[in-house]
């Protein structure tokens, strides 16, 4: 089992999961106001940006399914690290869309990352 050199105080620990979980419901809710402006940059309908979405959404709960199993498995510190570097590097990825039919996959995979970093390693590391 991993022991960290360094470890995190009560407070420490309280701000980081408070972190690691409000990232999520921040992804969505700075997605939201500009699906219009987006629809107009990618050239794409609402309707398509609002689907990304909903991609989003289907990869964060196939995440959370998985990745709390993983978590028990493999440890809760490993899937929830994994998981926030493929939903910072789909992020990342989801700039560079110059269409809309990318933005589906990269956007599950977004979520997906998601769910396994806030989802299954995030909801129970406090011990």
């Amino acid at each position: 089992m991993f022991t960290p050199k360094y470890q995190l105080n009560d407070r420490q620990m309280a701000v980081l999961l408070a972190s690691l979980v409000a990232v999520m419901p921040f992804s969505v809710d700075a997605y939201l106001p500009s699906t219009l402006d987006i629809a107009k940059a990618l050239g794409a309908q609402t309707h398509d940006i609002e689907r990304s979405l909903s991609a989003f959404m289907l990869g964060v709960a196939i995440g959370q399914l998985s990745g709390g199993s993983l978590s028990d498995i493999k440890g809760r510190r490993n899937i929830a690290l994994k998981g926030l570097l493929v939903y910072v590097v789909s992020s990342l990825a989801l700039v560079f869309c110059a269409d809309c039919r990318p933005a589906f996959a990269v956007a599950a995979g977004a979520g997906f990352g998601g769910g396994h970093g806030f989802g299954g390693g995030g909801r129970g590391g406090a011990r």
